[in-house]
């Protein structure tokens, strides 16, 4: 009793691992100078070593929280997104006053807590309460990616692992192509989805029912929010720093669906989706500062469940390690080509006996 009672409140204080964020920001903020650079070192370092030395985490499988543990882990991901706006808020306020280096290193860290920021944002755009997606579209828009929302959850839940998924990427795809080609085709889908969403409604596409220019309308009182805080040199910030934060999701993206595609039928449409579809990792450190994303097989098969309860998958094909350190090797085109592409041909050979996965 006394070691599952362990288990469940070291999960909730890894829950909150990704808070260091905010200490690390004051520090940065008070010793300025390449002080700016720590808070990136977390994601760039840290985590990737404390993974080494810490190994996998399958203790989530089959944890049962109690009533306020799991109210502290769910009230993580809004908190965090309020945590992520007060940094933007107090760097685009501050941004004009550091140096070329200092702002430099600034755009880079606070744009590494605003992928984190969306990873929260995530997490809460697929709830069904109204205050969760407030919390979410916070998120999104402390990134300029509010639609992000629509094309997710209408059309990367749907499509992925087909070539219709914008958001899937293909084998041998570089993460710079892929970033190319999902951007503008992420917002491409979203308006597309909301204008057919419409029409089958019997409504207007041009009007204030169509969210995405609820969405064009709350990024703009936002941006305005940040001229007022730090004029045009803060909104200059505002959107590098969006910009960061974007590249760092879509590698995320990138990584985890990566050349696994599901296997079309002689009738035009596609095997299910199954955990085949999805990269899983279970690196202890990894997981808590992304709020259990990359174990993502489930959240495929799941989108609703909460990141507490998120499961390993043993049919999930498996990561060599977690995503912020895959990131760095995505980078490279070539590194990431001998290290991914073996591991996909084993898979897509395995799922092609069983009709799930392309040849």
């Amino acid at each position: 009793m006394r070691g599952a009672s362990a288990q469940r409140w070291r999960f909730i204080a890894g829950s909150y691992f990704s808070f260091l964020f905010f200490p690390l920001f004051t520090f940065a903020v008070t010793y300025r100078g390449i002080s700016w650079l720590v808070p990136a070192l977390l994601v760039t370092v840290a985590v990737p070593i404390l993974d080494s030395l810490t190994g996998e985490d399958r203790t989530i499988d089959g944890l049962q929280l109690l009533a306020l543990q799991r109210w502290l882990a769910e009230s993580a991901p809004a908190l965090f997104v309020l945590g992520n706006a007060a940094v933007v808020g107090v760097t685009a306020h501050i941004f004009s006053g550091l140096t070329l280096t200092e702002k430099f290193l600034s755009v880079i860290s606070v744009g590494m807590i605003g992928s984190v920021g969306i990873t929260a944002a995530h997490e809460l755009v697929h709830k069904h309460e109204t205050l969760s997606k407030v919390f979410g579209r916070i998120g999104l828009a402390n990134v300029l990616y509010l639609h992000f929302e629509i094309n997710h959850i209408r059309g990367h839940h749907v499509r992925v692992g087909t070539d219709q998924d914008q958001s899937t990427a293909w084998l041998g795809e570089s993460l710079y192509r892929f970033f190319a080609r999902t951007v503008p085709g992420c917002l491409k889908l979203s308006w597309e989805l909301e204008r057919d969403r419409l029409t089958r409604r019997g409504l207007g596409v041009i009007g204030a029912k169509n969210q995405m220019f609820q969405f064009a309308f709350l990024q703009c009182a936002y941006v305005a929010g940040i001229l007022n805080l730090g004029g045009k040199v803060g909104v200059a910030f505002f959107v590098l720093q969006a910009f960061i934060a974007v590249f760092m999701l879509e590698a995320v993206a990138y990584i985890e669906h990566y050349g696994l595609l599901r296997a079309k039928r002689t009738d035009g449409k596609y095997s299910p989706m199954s955990p085949a579809h999805s990269w899983d990792c279970y690196g202890r450190f990894s997981n808590y500062l992304m709020f259990q994303l990359q174990r993502h097989a489930d959240h495929h098969s799941f989108p609703t469940k909460d990141f507490s309860s998120l499961q390993t998958v043993g049919e999930a094909p498996k990561l060599p390690v977690g995503y912020p350190l895959l990131i760095g090797i995505a980078m490279v085109p070539p590194w990431w080509r001998r290290l991914m592409n073996p591991r996909v041909q084993v898979v897509r050979a395995e799922s092609y006996r069983e009709g799930s996965v392309s040849a």
